[in-house]
């Protein structure tokens, strides 16, 4: 660790702007310590230099934060919370804004609340809000209790909706003017508006109402002393505090527009989701959807216990293990007649299952993606289901053509070679048509009954195509009437 800080002290690499110009520099430093580092040797470096070196405070600060909180999130869990603290607080606040949540939450969780309100106090409040929701109802109130009023307010104000709703991502300190303002007053705002991310100025009318907006190249070329009201855009799209998030993406995407305003039922206006806030909507969103194709739930793999990540995970297995096991109770109670007289028939069940399988993921994959992205209108339904429809009867073709040949070639000296590879055929065409119309209409049911249509890609469905695919495979076999051998 003390060597680590010393090649950080070097001007050469530290510097800001040549940390920014070679970031990957700063990387391989920080990841070139073999083992993590302690804090008795980072509580001996902050109490001043080792080896000539300067303070480690000096050299902390002239880190980047992302570097930073890579340093902290290799502590322990107790360290975390006595290095965050050894920090200026806003440098603090910097850190613990680039961390992730869980060990972010961690650190917090265990420092004081008067320390963790002076962190938090510099953390944007909506992330601020993100945070607090991994405490228990008794921590959230003992920090809120040191925060500043305003920042209080701020905080509380997030905190009453839902994480996944507008307003439970917007930031409720919003870039605005009164009605009366003039355009050197809104400059002036802008100036002085702490938050860059704001760059959409929102007018308020004399009731307290948003009343329209102004974007930057509206004030350009205008007089300073014209009435904000007589150049703000006055048709705006706003949305409700209670706007799921994902219909909230939908919206600013559709309109392209880089900020969006949450209003309050009476039109006051509540706070701002901006464009920083809609690509963590839509990284979130991506990820619990491909989570929930394989049947779990979205989670940090690295600071999730192991005993919750079980918990989430061997529902579902254990739900596709008795799913599967359900077939093999059907194949050896209804079908080993027939397999006993044909037995090469069991070399080919995995192919058509693998073949259906895939064909249903391949379907519903693409009808979840323009569900996802709002380009599935429900005018198109139809026309989906029967491209997608004649899609899997014509790959099941090709495919089932494909392995008629082959069970043909590599049994070809069996006396009933033609109905094995007929039965591989029908199975290969039957398995790819079924599962195709049933990974179409899966999700889109599922988006019409307000669920998650993510999961139509689970461990669930490709059991039931499993299921579909061996046994109308065997169906087809049973009546070929195969004599014994």
């Amino acid at each position: 660790m003390s060597a680590l800080l010393r090649q950080l002290s070097k001007p050469d690499l530290m510097e800001e702007s040549v940390a920014a110009e070679n970031p990957e520099q700063v990387i391989a430093i920080l990841s070139s310590e073999s083992t993590s580092p302690d804090m008795a040797t980072v509580s001996a470096l902050f109490a001043g230099g080792q080896d000539g070196a300067e303070p480690a405070a000096q050299i902390l600060a002239r880190t980047p934060p992302a570097y930073l909180a890579e340093l902290v999130e290799d502590l322990t869990p107790a360290d975390r919370s006595q290095f965050l603290a050894k920090l200026d607080p806003v440098r603090a606040a910097q850190v613990v804004d680039q961390m992730h949540l869980i060990p972010a939450a961690a650190a917090i969780r265990r420092m004081s609340s008067e320390a963790s309100a002076r962190i938090l106090g510099y953390v944007e409040i909506a992330h601020c809000a993100v945070i607090l929701r991994q405490l228990n109802p008794e921590e959230q109130a003992a920090i809120l209790k040191h925060l500043t009023a305003r920042e209080r307010t701020g905080v509380q104000t997030v905190l009453k909706y839902p994480p996944s709703t507008a307003g439970g991502i917007m930031t409720p300190e919003v870039l605005s003017v009164k009605e009366d303002a003039t355009v050197a007053d809104a400059l002036n705002a802008m100036a002085s508006f702490p938050d860059r991310r704001q760059i959409d100025i929102y007018v308020i009318n004399s009731q307290g109402r948003l009343a329209g907006k102004c974007l930057i190249h509206d004030l350009l070329g205008v007089q300073p002393h014209a009435k904000i009201s007589a150049v703000m855009q006055q048709n705006m799209t706003t949305v409700q505090p209670e706007r799921d998030q994902e219909e909230l993406r939908h919206m600013v995407a559709r309109s392209d527009l880089r900020s969006m305003p949450v209003v309050g039922p009476q039109g006051n206006l509540l706070g701002v989701v901006t464009e920083d806030d809609i690509l963590d909507v839509v990284e979130q969103e991506a990820g619990e959807d491909i989570a929930l194709m394989v049947g779990v739930k979205m989670v940090d793999p690295i600071h999730t216990p192991i005993q919750t990540r079980i918990r989430m995970r061997l529902p579902w297995l254990l739900l596709t293990l008795g799913g599967e096991l359900f077939i093999a109770l059907v194949i050896s109670k209804f079908f080993s007649s027939t397999l006993e007289r044909a037995v090469v028939l069991a070399a080919f069940i995995p192919a058509i299952m693998a073949t259906g399988g895939n064909v249903g993921l391949q379907s519903t994959t693409m009808v979840i993606r323009g569900l996802g992205m709002g380009t599935l209108k429900p005018k198109h339904t139809w026309r989906l289901i029967s491209g997608e429809v004649k899609l899997g009867f014509l790959t099941g073709l090709g495919c089932g053509l494909i392995a008629a040949l082959v069970a043909y070639l590599i049994n070809w000296n069996y006396h009933e070679v033609l109905k094995v590879s007929f039965s591989v055929f029908l199975a290969m065409v039957s398995a790819t048509f079924a599962t195709s119309l049933i990974g179409t209409l899966e999700p889109i049911v599922l988006h019409r009954l307000k669920f998650d249509p993510a999961t139509a890609c689970g461990p669930f469905v490709t059991m039931f195509n499993d299921m579909f695919g061996s046994i109308v495979y065997l169906l087809i076999a049973s009546f070929m009437h195969f004599s014994p051998p």
